[in-house]
């Protein structure tokens, strides 16, 4: 059975003293009980006679002598005395009754807990009459659960320790967001490297520029401290310099963000397509500093010409067929067709069917020879040849 505890004691002069005591403290239990975060009320004033008698018995202090002696922990949790949990201590725990937790809290600890007891139980010793940590708990079926747990001495019991308020909150969901960011910054920073991503910034002020690493790697030589502007400028391809070389205080402020793609001459002589997003931070109608984040495109640039090259070979070979050739998407919408086609269908510019449903032009149902032929390749994609009379072209 738990223990009845009163955090205020009050003079009984009379019954209604006597009363009014047991309302306050009727009122009180029933706020602790039904509080949303799981609190304990604990004793810990042996625990504190016994500490202080042993650090004084080996002539130091309480805190040398734990430090020492790690494994006094277990001796000084075995001291404690639970006066009472509540309602939501017992949830968070998984345990059904109250005296279910107080005779298997020990199975709630964990090697983690062990650490964090001891740096509480020291800055209450040392004279913090309130301290809190992070660690790692259990519940009574061996669900892992990170938590912040909260001592506060209660008003009275500062010489004694007979009153202490323990809070205990499940900080699980907040413990994984945090690992998820890091794990995230952690993506981040590499991604900028595999995406070879470089950033540089210009202080007006002082007329200084800075280069991270990834920066110096673009144009291929080791990082350089006494930076210009020219000299980023000297990597820069001749035919593109104009679109980088802008600094002109007026077109600045204009266009304080610019995405603009050139070509630099790397320090080997190698070209390399760049894509940067330049931005002008601007403060009281004056340009503070400039930043800009710079990736190099190299290979997407080149792999879009080689599409282009196949795209256009492919157009032209598609231009020249001459029969009526026609591309739908798995909406059966348009996607391309060739001259031909259009003038079977009848239509003068071939844009202006893309992206229409075929049975816009087709007006066809079931039951009809195309219609039929057209489903039965999409359920067996396998080739289908057939002839039919379009009436609407008389063909």
């Amino acid at each position: 059975m738990t223990e009845q505890f009163n955090l205020k004691t009050t003079p009984i002069d009379s019954q209604d003293k006597i009363q009014t005591q047991q309302e306050f403290n009727n009122k009180y239990f029933t706020f602790f009980e039904n509080a949303p975060i799981a609190l304990m009320v604990e004793d810990f004033s042996k625990l504190k006679i016994y500490i202080e008698k042993v650090a004084k018995e080996h002539k130091t202090d309480v805190k040398s002598y734990i430090t020492a002696n790690p494994e006094v922990i277990s001796k000084l949790a075995s001291l404690i005395k639970i006066k009472e949990v509540n309602a939501t201590a017992l949830a968070l725990f998984k345990a059904k009754t109250k005296q279910e937790l107080l005779k298997d809290l020990d199975r709630t600890f964990t090697a983690k807990s062990t650490e964090a007891f001891k740096n509480l139980i020291v800055d209450l010793l040392t004279g913090k009459n309130e301290t809190e940590a992070e660690t790692v708990n259990k519940t009574l079926d061996g669900e892992i659960l990170d938590i912040s747990i909260k001592f506060k001495v209660i008003d009275g019991s500062e010489k004694t320790f007979e009153n202490i308020i323990v809070s205990i909150e499940d900080i699980t969901e907040r413990i994984n967001i945090r690992k998820a960011l890091a794990q995230s910054e952690k993506r981040y920073r590499e991604s900028q490297e595999v995406a070879k991503i470089g950033s540089w910034e210009y202080d007006f002020s002082s007329n200084k520029i800075h280069w991270s690493n990834e920066a110096f790697k673009l144009i291929e030589r080791e990082p350089y401290r006494d930076l210009d502007l020219k000299f980023y400028l000297s990597y820069v391809h001749a035919e593109d310099r104009a679109l980088v070389e802008n600094f002109n205080i007026k077109f600045l402020l204009k266009h304080p963000n610019q995405n603009i793609k050139y070509r630099i001459v790397t320090e080997q002589g190698k070209i390399k397509y760049i894509s940067e997003k330049r931005s002008a931070q601007i403060k009281n109608g004056r340009i503070v500093k400039i930043i800009g984040i710079c990736q190099d495109i190299t290979e997407s640039v080149q792999i879009e010409q080689k599409l282009n090259v196949t795209k256009n070979l492919l157009s032209k070979t598609l231009t020249s067929i001459k029969d009526g050739f026609v591309i739908l998407d798995h909406n059966s919408s348009y996607l391309y067709l060739n001259n031909e086609a259009a003038n079977l269908l009848g239509i003068k510019n071939p844009e202006e069917i893309i992206g229409k449903h075929i049975w816009s032009e087709f007006p066809e149902r079931e039951g009809d020879v195309f219609f039929d032929n057209y489903q039965k390749v999409i359920k067996t994609r396998k080739p289908v040849s057939f002839e039919n009379y379009f009436k609407p072209w008389n063909r």
